[in-house]
């Protein structure tokens, strides 16, 4: 599950998104510079390959360390897209085609503006399919996908189900949360989009046709949680008021959206996801619902994109940190593993988050203040050059908040939680 955004920002627009996987699936952020290709050249995406482009632009992706594609990411031309997963009625492939990342991944390193990302998209969806595993342990974890696409001068919102999609421009903020959402006000449409639904009993000829009510699953609408989530992204977008409009306001406004945990800020129950901060906490509804990174860019015509991630799981426990386009990204988010390590931030910063969601409601506020307050020193001193020195200045945060919890009684995790742990050879 996942939740994402877009809103108008000083000049241009601002992104945000939310990854929400399986608790132990580590993401990594990575740089790829822009390429030169033969006319022969394949590429091979995570089930399968296709034909490679000319040339592709330079990128800053957050991806699962197992898949080719990309929950998220913007081009060097300032374009970001994010995907969410959806359920439908039309029928789902399972093997050997595009996933709704690899149409992120692809989209970025092909497009140059938003509306070219919703084309590459649409008609790499109409050529190859997109379908199989998108679960990392679950490998019957598998659905259909929605977007949002942004640049520094458009956003749209894209929804698909199998071949068939719809795409609206958007005038104003928007978000979405793992169901469909485009009623009748599309601009962009697959040829055969209605025609298919009325053929399918999806649609009546005589009535107003609408793709969401055409081509929604209702129970998995219901099992996620999304419409519960996307309202309570919706309400905080709508709530902005530019009192002090600033750019650093309407990122930080971008961060704690992320952050969002309802009406309970330290309530960690229920039984579905329907917290925009996403904690997993069983393996019915509440497994692939970890978010495991989060991502927010400001868009602005004329500058490179201001990029910021977390880099690491739980947004609530994290920092957003400044990172450049245009260098290799190693060095600061380390080389990652499938099991716990040493050698990776997001292993490093799984630490603090284990700890803190023993007690969450205890221990969430021994950082919670000063994690604001290092967001507001970063992006007073964001320069892309001192990325290094940010990063280790969070960290060394983080070092002292665990060492605060562990001189506390702790209690233990719920059975959920160990047994995530001893997958991950995770001990503290």
């Amino acid at each position: 599950m996942c939740d994402t955004f877009v809103q108008p920002g000083i000049h241009g627009w601002i992104f945000g998104k939310n990854s929400d996987r399986e608790p132990n699936e580590v993401q990594i952020v990575e740089y790829h510079p822009p390429g030169s290709f033969n006319s022969t050249d394949q590429v091979q995406c995570t089930y399968t390959a296709i034909p490679q482009v000319e040339k592709t632009r330079g990128v800053v992706i957050s991806r699962p360390l197992w898949m080719w594609g990309a929950e998220m990411g913007v081009n060097d031309k300032s374009v970001a897209i994010g995907n969410e997963a959806v359920w439908t009625r039309e029928k789902i492939h399972k093997q050997g085609r595009l996933t709704g990342m690899d149409l992120v991944r692809l989209a970025l390193e092909r497009s140059s503006t938003a509306e070219e990302g919703v084309s590459t998209i649409t008609s790499l969806l109409e050529r190859y399919g997109q379908g199989g595993a998108c679960g990392y342990r679950n490998k019957n974890f598998h659905y259909h996908n929605s977007f949002l696409v942004a640049d520094p001068t458009q956003a749209w919102v894209l929804e698909t189900a199998g071949e068939f999609w719809a795409a609206k421009k958007l005038s104003g903020p928007y978000a979405i949360s793992n169901g469909l959402t485009i009623d009748q006000d599309f601009d962009l449409h697959h040829p055969r989009l209605v025609e298919n639904a009325i053929s399918r009993g999806f649609a009546k000829v005589n009535e107003p046709f609408s793709f969401q009510k055409a081509y929604r699953d209702s129970f998995y609408r219901f099992f996620s949680g999304c419409e519960i989530r996307r309202a309570m992204t919706t309400q905080s977008l709508s709530d902005h008021t530019p009192v002090s409009p600033s750019l650093d306001n309407l990122l930080l406004e971008a961060f704690a959206r992320l952050r969002n945990h309802g009406e309970d800020p330290y309530g960690m129950g229920g039984f579905r996801g329907t917290r925009v901060c996403a904690h997993s906490a069983n393996s019915l509804a509440r497994d692939a619902t970890q978010t495991t990174a989060s991502l927010v860019a400001s868009l602005e015509p004329g500058h490179p994109p201001q990029i910021f991630t977390t880099g690491t799981s739980a947004p609530c426990t994290s920092v957003f940190k400044p990172i450049p386009m245009s260098q290799d990204l190693r060095p600061l988010f380390g080389y990652p593993e499938h099991t716990m390590g040493e050698t990776s931030l997001w292993w490093r910063h799984e630490k603090l988050h284990r700890l803190v969601i023993e007690d969450y409601s205890r221990n969430m506020p021994i950082l919670e203040q000063e994690r604001d307050e290092l967001e507001q020193h970063i992006l007073l001193s964001r320069s892309g050059s001192r990325s290094q020195e940010l990063f280790a200045l969070v960290e060394q945060a983080e070092q002292r908040w665990m060492e605060q919890i562990l001189s506390m009684p702790r209690k233990p995790l719920s059975r959920y939680w160990q047994r995530q742990n001893r997958l991950a050879g995770f001990r503290i």
